[in-house]
């Protein structure tokens, strides 16, 4: 699908030959946003910020779970098993626009960034 080529407002999602294609970046176009992560519907798109610091990345992830993650706190980041790989610390849930995904960023051991790819919220 591409939902996430029509919702960029920079222009950073290239157009698609073919609806099936893995989405092409141009980075040097790409802010960060977030907003392909909230609309695609596969919850298929992150963002990874590897500028945040020098030890530390910043995920972005799509979120449709209850509870919702908060601001401050700490939530368990999973691997692509399911596995807890690492603990990581939540900057802001942002609210959707159109549909109900939520997009949490979450600052994360720069190491983990190829390996973090979902997180559970510790009641």
């Amino acid at each position: 699908c591409n939902p996430c080529y029509t919702s960029c407002p920079t222009g950073a999602v290239l157009p698609f030959e073919d609806i099936n294609d893995v989405p092409q970046i141009d980075y040097a176009k790409c802010t960060g946003c977030g907003i392909c992560v909230s609309r695609c519907p596969g919850l298929a798109c992150f963002v990874i910020d590897m500028t945040y610091a020098a030890d530390k990345a910043v995920i972005k992830l799509p979120y449709e779970m209850l509870p919702l993650p908060e601001k401050g706190k700490t939530v368990k980041c999973l691997d692509r098993t399911g596995e807890a790989v690492a603990e990581g610390e939540v900057i802001a849930v942002t609210e959707p626009s159109k549909d109900r995904t939520y997009v949490v960023s979450v600052v994360i051991p720069k190491e983990m960034a190829d390996q973090i790819r979902a997180i559970k919220v510790v009641c």
